[in-house]
């Protein structure tokens, strides 16, 4: 028989897989991001420009609130309606919001300065190649992208340096920044409470942000600003699934029938460690053994 292990990066490169009694399922929901603390949703942003041969930054902190969007795709018992595992994980979207900041580069002063002003920030979040492969509840942030497509950066400046940088007003939604970080994240699923026919997941995602990307390039007089960020979004949310206790459930109508028996027929004398049908034992093969076991939950409902 195959392993748990191994048949779980089997699904890595078939994403939809099944196991012995168990079904893929993908559930969409909405995470809220958790109150700021604990090193979670508070991000690092640094702007820094060059200019006049010299780079000079600051560094401001923001505050992130709001939800996100995604669609796990995950694994249940069907005896306990324990979660396996989560296979796999894509952002759909969602409302991110950042609170006001202010930055001020310094050169000096003979040079003068540039004050920079971000109000109005926001985005949300994309799996551009989806869906992105879970293994042991950690991602590769990779897959994934934060899109800052909401508010401005507003910039003046003084003295000499002032001279290079005129009023100048960048809206996020005609330049949105496509932040993309190299790091692993987290999703976690657990089962909260049963109900009757209802159970209740809890999912909790940690997802690191590391970036750097360029908002403006004034090749003419030598200018370039990047906007960096770096933290961790943190966010939870929690979904009902209709839990049927029943092994030989194989049409998930929460009893056992003959459209049941039907599913076992097609599978019958196959081979092979995800048949929904192998029932007894788990040997991998679909025989009178499972059909023994059928025949005990013969017309048994939930």
């Amino acid at each position: 028989m195959l392993s748990k292990n191994l048949v779980k990066w089997l699904c890595l490169f078939t994403v939809a897989c099944v196991t012995s009694h168990s079904s893929a399922e993908l559930v969409g929901l909405d995470l809220e991001l958790i109150p700021v603390g604990s090193g979670c949703n508070n991000l690092n942003l640094t702007v820094s420009a060059d200019a006049l041969g010299t780079t000079k930054s600051d560094t401001d902190q923001t505050d992130a609130s709001g939800a996100l969007k995604v669609l796990i795709q995950a694994e249940f018992e069907p005896d306990t309606a324990e979660p396996i595992w989560v296979t796999s994980l894509e952002f759909t979207g969602g409302d991110l919001s950042l609170t006001d900041v202010a930055f001020n580069l310094n050169y000096g002063w003979l040079l003068g300065s540039v004050n920079i002003q971000g109000s109005g920030l926001g985005g949300t979040a994309d799996t551009p190649n989806p869906p992105g492969p879970v293994i042991d509840s950690s991602f590769n942030t990779a897959w994934h992208e934060l899109i800052m497509n909401r508010g401005v950066l507003d910039a003046s400046g003084t003295g000499l340096v002032g001279g290079l940088f005129p009023p100048t007003t960048i809206n996020l939604a005609d330049e949105a920044i496509h932040a993309t970080t190299q790091g692993s994240g987290t999703i976690e699923l657990s089962l909260i409470q049963i109900s009757g026919r209802t159970a209740t997941y809890q999912v909790d995602l940690s997802i690191p942000v590391n970036f750097s990307e360029k908002v403006l390039e004034d090749t003419e007089n030598g200018i370039i600003v990047r906007v960096s960020g770096v933290g961790t979004l943190c966010a939870m949310g929690v979904f009902n699934r209709t839990y049927c206790p029943l092994a030989s459930d194989l049409d998930d109508d929460c009893k056992v029938t003959l459209s049941d028996l039907a599913q076992l027929v097609l599978q019958w004398q196959k081979t092979g460690c995800t048949l929904s049908a192998d029932l007894a034992g788990e040997d991998c093969r679909v025989d009178l053994l499972d059909f023994a076991f059928l025949t005990t939950q013969w017309l048994a409902g939930f």
